[in-house]
């Protein structure tokens, strides 16, 4: 029997997907007219998909839909519920089995996110971006993009305060080169995550412990098409909120490797955190400091204290430019107070010493916003930790100079034996 070939290739990459599923005890009818149907059996391993005019199997949940659609869908060309409202698609049934099938398989049941793209920074080939639900509710962004060639690898990548997806396109085309798939989040109240106060601006959290959970609510999400060994890596904030990932133990990961780690603030004092937690217990927290700055490519200070590589900070500028929802100014006190609370509370028991995970610290020596010693104290406490100074760098590592970037990446390359 002939098949249509947007048939045969929806097929084709349904049963390359479905060798590495494991089985959920669920089944998905997909209904083409008169294409035929597509029975997906996830009861049982092997993980089956079979073909036939006509089916009459009883499956958890049924799709029905056009060949032409589902190829839109896949190809990112058409909205998953622009499709359900429209009617060109129809879910009826356990819906959560068709999540279940399109988590694992890679199909696209959910709504691709925007991405900002720069000319002389493209999108690196196969990146998807795409939205999820926190916890609480809010939309977050986050992107996957997979390997070139054999895989050898995985890395979750946390950024640091005021990051994006999009810098770090060319770190990701670096890692997908050399085998490795790479995810980056976009974390709550930066990016195109949802803000978390009426001014977009403002960078504000509750608490530190939400960054970690949202972590731990997109990691189920993208595991399947993340191949082992899976890595941890992050740059500042983002160093933080991965020590924080790992201290809470519900995600493993054979390493982390971060640059600049904010384990400290490099203007810590005791009158500074007095004052944070003075005016955090009267209410102030959605309040940004006097006179801190710390909002990302536009603040005019920040190129004396981000990079010294004037190409990679004007690209930031210019997205930032071209898309205002990506900046982010200064810190709130809630912001710090979560903040410093997170640093106390990794100091105490069950804190550092509770990481069993090899840990990498990549350390800037002309670092001007977290603090070098607070690095190097953790790596003190932490079980399995080394850390090395980069000679001349600014605090953004990977968005340093070659002559110093490139040293860096060469060192993760060793790490994860790529």
């Amino acid at each position: 029997m002939s098949l249509n070939p947007l048939m045969q290739d929806f097929i084709d990459r349904a049963k390359a997907a479905a060798k590495d599923i494991k089985p959920f005890g669920k089944s998905v009818l997909f209904d083409f007219g008169d294409d035929g149907k597509v029975f997906a059996d996830a009861t049982s391993a092997p993980v089956t998909f079979e073909h036939a005019k006509r089916f009459d199997k009883r499956a958890s949940c049924m799709v029905k839909t056009k060949i032409k659609t589902l190829q839109r869908l896949i190809k990112g060309d058409l909205d998953p519920m622009a499709a359900i409202f429209s009617g060109r698609l129809k879910v009826s049934g356990d819906m959560s089995a068709a999540l279940e099938l399109a988590k694992k398989c890679e199909l696209p049941m959910r709504d691709l996110a925007p991405i900002v793209e720069l000319d002389d920074d493209p999108t690196p080939k196969g990146l998807k971006a795409f939205w999820f639900s926190s916890d609480d509710g809010l939309q977050l962004r986050a992107a996957i993009c997979p390997a070139i060639g054999t895989p050898k690898g995985s890395i979750l990548f946390s950024p640091g305060r005021t990051e994006y997806i999009e810098k770090y396109f060319e770190f990701i085309r670096q890692m997908n080169a050399k085998g490795l798939t790479v995810a980056v989040i976009d974390h709550r109240g930066q990016g195109l995550s949802d803000r978390l106060l009426a001014d977009p601006l403002l960078g504000y959290v509750d608490s530190f412990s939400d960054f970690a959970m949202d972590i731990e609510t997109l990691w189920p999400l993208i595991e399947q098409q993340m191949p082992s060994p899976h890595y941890l890596m992050a740059h500042s904030m983002g160093g933080a909120i991965a020590v924080d990932v790992l201290r809470r133990g519900k995600l493993k990961f054979e390493r982390l490797i971060a640059s600049a780690p904010m384990m400290g603030f490099a203007e810590d004092s005791f009158s500074m955190r007095a004052l944070v937690a003075v005016f955090a217990a009267i209410g102030l927290k959605k309040l940004q400091p006097p006179g801190l700055s710390g909002g990302g490519a536009l603040d005019p200070e920040a190129a004396k204290v981000l990079t010294s590589d004037p190409v990679r900070f004007d690209r930031d500028l210019r997205r930032c430019t071209q898309q205002p929802k990506l900046q982010l100014g200064g810190p709130t006190i809630g912001w710090l107070h979560a903040a410093l609370s997170l640093h106390k509370s990794l100091a105490k028991q069950n804190g550092f010493n509770k990481i069993c995970t090899p840990v990498y610290f990549g350390i800037a020596e002309r670092e001007a916003l977290v603090s070098n010693q607070a690095i190097k104290q953790a790596c003190k406490e932490l079980p399995n930790a080394e850390f090395e100074i980069y000679q001349d760098s600014l605090h953004e590592i990977i968005q340093e100079r070659d002559e110093i970037r490139d040293k860096f990446m060469a060192k993760a390359f060793t790490l994860m034996g790529v």
